[in-house]
């Protein structure tokens, strides 16, 4: 009984102290800004997104109707996204300028309109 109380002491400090190793990860995660992107025929919302070159950002995709995908082959970016699901990708733009991406899994009459605008900034 000793031993079970120890463990849930030596557990319970673990997880309170802020300076352990696991709320130091969890710190640097929180730290990442995140963009949600919502997918639907025939855009995406936001159409326009800024990043910063170098910057790391978490980018949630989620599909609000059908599965849809979104591709942008200057910054090597490729995801799925499936319907009424979300889809996450963690991205570090390594070069500036302005990217355009599209849906590439057919949603419909408008798919050739389905585009999102990246914006990487030095």
């Amino acid at each position: 009984m000793r031993f079970i109380q120890s463990a849930v002491i030596a557990a319970a400090l673990v997880v309170l102290n802020p300076m352990s190793r696991f709320a130091q990860q969890a710190q640097v995660k929180s730290t990442v800004p995140v963009i949600t992107i919502h997918a639907r025929r025939y855009e995406f919302s936001p159409a326009n997104i800024i990043l910063k070159q170098g910057q790391q950002v978490k980018l949630v995709f989620v599909s609000d109707d059908v599965t849809h995908s979104l591709a942008v082959a200057g910054l090597g970016l490729e995801v799925r996204i499936k319907k009424n699901h979300s889809s996450e990708v963690l991205l570090t733009p390594s070069k500036a300028g302005n990217f355009e991406g599209e849906c590439s899994i057919y949603c419909g009459a408008g798919h050739d309109r389905m585009k999102l605008g990246i914006h990487v900034e030095k």
